[in-house]
């Protein structure tokens, strides 16, 4: 006797595994954002002490907005982690897959804004 999956069952298992499959791309994007913060604090402090030792240009504006938008998007990104982590703890809350779905987007648009605004 063969048994067979109902339609229903078999359709919530797929929507399962592709939710599983997005927290996981997700993750691996809030992980790139996690390397990119770092890099851009460390470049902005390399172009800052350069400027001002060559033109001795005060960029003290400058570099406190730029340090201020890392710093936001490094808020957004740790509440991101968080949601993920919470929906990858229980994969079939959809309620927790979508707050990091929502968490995700927001942060996915302030870290265009930052690359925009710091190059």
């Amino acid at each position: 006797m063969k048994f067979e999956v109902p339609r229903a069952a078999n359709d919530n298992l797929l929507s399962l595994r592709e939710m599983r499959e997005k927290l996981k791309e997700d993750g691996n994007f809030v992980n790139k954002v996690r390397e990119w913060i770092p890099s851009k604090r460390r470049e902005l402090l390399d172009t800052m002490t350069a400027s001002s030792v060559l033109n001795g240009d005060d960029m003290a504006d400058e570099t406190t907005e730029a340090f201020a938008l890392l710093q936001g998007l490094e808020a957004y990104r740790v509440e991101a982690d968080k949601r993920l982590q919470a929906a990858e703890d229980k994969p079939e809350d959809l309620p927790a897959f979508s707050e990091a779905q929502n968490s995700v987007a927001v942060l996915r648009d302030e870290f265009d804004r930052a690359q925009e605004h710091l190059g």
